[in-house]
């Protein structure tokens, strides 16, 4: 059960929150494909959002921008509710709680993942795990075998993948340790899925989410890779890429983004020189913490993640 009350303590009287989320479900029956609680139950997100509505003031990401270009204080006990990677669920099961209680979102997508429905590494992995019994994987970090024969067993190897991918994904490629680990579980390699916890938000709804009064689009790259770890040529494409599908697909054109990944190697000043240059006045990281009610800099803003 989520801590309501630990999430109601982030809104203070001299500070605001930016509360990140990626999928709500009604289906909580997910096992090994949903441990980390990435996909919160539609019954505690509604409560959520009920209760913090109670006690704080919901911004949209629109707000802050415009407190922070007028050099205007936000009001005390802001908060504003955003959504990265563009899950379907954000749609379906998300905006309607979100609408019920008059509080504003902004959706970060990936667009690549949108246009395709692909799955991430990660979630491909969790795939893998949940769909085969018991196996001997071996890591090309680790001289020994991992032994998959329990669920603790497979959780704790994809902490140790996460870890491992996360910290230096030029040395272990995600693809490449994707398909070495479906290969030695001997599961059929999947990509794309319907499932809630995979399916992908389609142009269509992503256009009605922006033209919803509530609610605002904006990029999260094309691949859903770390734009800080890239080369200045691949991370410039991933930034040009994702905007222009945004605006040919869904005619958007948003001065929202949010940093895949989103800690201090994941974003640097080349990036957010690139995303400046392309009209984005806004991109929050995914580091813990609070912000100030008057706001230094649109592209260091810290968000709470919601789990």
């Amino acid at each position: 059960m989520i801590d309501i009350d630990y999430y109601l303590s982030k809104l203070r009287e001299n500070t605001f929150s930016i509360f990140l989320f990626h999928g709500v479900i009604e289906d909580i029956n997910t096992g090994i494909r949903n441990y980390t609680r990435k996909h919160l139950p539609a019954e505690e997100f509604e409560i959520l959002i009920k209760r913090l509505k109670v006690k704080g003031n919901p911004i949209s990401m629109d707000d802050v921008i415009w407190h922070n270009e007028n050099g205007k204080k936000l009001p005390p006990y802001s908060y504003a509710i955003t959504f990265d990677d563009g899950f379907e669920n954000n749609y379906s099961v998300a905006a309607p709680i979100l609408e019920k209680y008059s509080t504003s979102a902004t959706f970060y997508v990936s667009t690549n993942l949108v246009d395709k429905n692909l799955m991430t590494w990660i979630d491909q992995i969790e795939y893998c795990f949940e769909n085969m019994n018991s196996a001997s994987v071996q890591l090309p970090w680790h001289e020994n075998y991992f032994q998959l024969n329990s669920e603790k067993s497979k959780i704790n190897c994809l902490e140790d993948i996460r870890t491992q991918v996360k910290k230096d994904p030029y040395l272990y490629e995600p693809e490449k340790v994707v398909t070495m680990i479906f290969d030695q579980c001997s599961v059929n390699m999947v990509s794309s899925n319907d499932h809630p916890l995979d399916q992908k938000i389609n142009w269509d709804q992503v256009g009605e989410l922006q033209l919803h009064e509530l609610f605002t689009v904006g990029g999260h790259s094309h691949n859903h890779v770390s734009l800080g770890l890239l080369d200045r040529s691949a991370m410039k494409n991933e930034i040009e890429t994702s905007i222009n599908l945004l605006k040919n697909k869904a005619g958007i054109c948003s001065p929202h983004y949010s940093y895949p990944e989103g800690q201090m190697n994941d974003f640097n000043e080349n990036v957010i020189a690139e995303l400046m240059k392309n009209n984005i006045r806004c991109c929050p990281t995914a580091i813990d913490g609070p912000n100030d009610l008057i706001i230094s800099s649109m592209f260091c803003l810290k968000r709470v993640m919601v789990n």
